[in-house]
């Protein structure tokens, strides 16, 4: 914030006018203030940050909308789509099929902001290929390919051989990675 009072001395009745010295922050207050007989200043001194609101005829302030919201990977929003959303109002994303969505379920414009995180966590796919490589089969199914949420475990067993290493027969998927268990 910078000020046009040179030596920084004034006298009653004089004033002071203020301005952001960064072009992409909003000055907060009165851009002017007046040295009072009693020594003191008319208002307070403003500051400058973030752009919070928009001020129109330097009388009203009004909150700042959004544009369109940001994509989420693997997800979709909910709803209506629109292109541009009012202060505070919010929009719902859900996960594709598998996903498990990890933070907050919605984003909310917020000043011209959009506020609040989430993303979707991969599932697992396991399938006859990648098991016979390892040669393991699914202990509890007789399918071909399954698909495990994030956090969900799978039970393996050896279709020859003998369990090695150290990674277990009942993995736990995590946001698409799943250890696989070796027989030999």
């Amino acid at each position: 914030i910078t000020h046009n009072a040179p030596g920084g001395q004034l006298s009653k009745g004089q004033t002071l006018k203020f301005a952001c010295t960064n072009n992409k922050h909003f000055l907060h207050g009165n851009a002017t203030i007046q040295c009072l007989a009693n020594g003191q200043w008319s208002d307070s001194v403003p500051t400058c940050g973030s752009p919070t609101y928009s001020v129109i005829a330097n009388v009203l302030s009004v909150p700042l909308d959004c544009g369109s919201p940001p994509p989420l990977t693997d997800g979709d929003m909910a709803g209506t789509f629109k292109f541009s959303y009012k202060h505070k109002e919010k929009v719902e994303y859900s996960c594709q099929n598998y996903y498990i969505m990890e933070g907050d379920r919605y984003r909310v414009c917020n000043n011209g902001q959009w506020t609040g995180n989430m993303k979707c966590l991969k599932p697992c796919t396991i399938d006859e290929e990648l098991m016979k490589q390892h040669n393991i089969a699914f202990r509890y199914s007789y399918e071909k390919k399954l698909y495990s949420p994030h956090g969900d475990e799978i039970e393996f067993m050896c279709i020859a051989g003998r369990h090695v290493g150290t990674v277990g027969m009942r993995p736990r998927c995590n946001n698409g990675v799943m250890q696989l268990p070796t027989c030999q």
